[in-house]
């Protein structure tokens, strides 16, 4: 097993960032998010998320709205506050997931400034998070 020193888990815990996501299925009329692990993060997309939800919680054509809160880290390792609203429609769900599914939500309504500034910063983060466990391999 390849140990990781202190220095290099300071910085990973540096770029570290938080995701809380709230979640409402706006066509049934239900909130899918009662506890902070019902909803989780999958994958970012230019227009959209991946997310893996509750069984049942949703079909295709749905309308959600979500509120996407992240506590995350800029350049300097600062902290910083992002939340952002956004309305979508389920356009694929993916199986069953240990009584989850796999859905990709396509944004319809939200701000693009905002979400694009959103991606360059997880991007940035991760691309930094890369640069730190590459220096194991040496």
């Amino acid at each position: 097993m390849t140990e990781l020193s202190a220095s290099v888990l300071e910085n990973l815990n540096q770029i570290t960032d938080s995701f809380i996501i709230l979640a409402t299925n706006s066509t049934s009329g239900s909130r899918i998010s009662k506890k902070s692990d019902d909803v989780i993060l999958v994958a970012l997309a230019r227009t959209g998320v991946t997310l893996e939800v509750p069984r049942r919680s949703c079909s295709r054509g749905h309308s959600f709205i979500l509120q996407i809160e992240a506590n995350v880290h800029d350049a300097d390792g600062e902290p910083v506050r992002f939340e952002t609203q956004v309305t979508g429609v389920i356009e694929e769900i993916e199986g069953d997931l240990n009584e989850r599914f796999e859905v990709r939500l396509e944004f319809r309504q939200y701000s693009v400034d905002e979400w694009q500034k959103f991606l360059r910063h997880v991007e940035n983060r991760q691309a930094e998070a890369n640069r730190i466990l590459g220096e194991l391999k040496k």
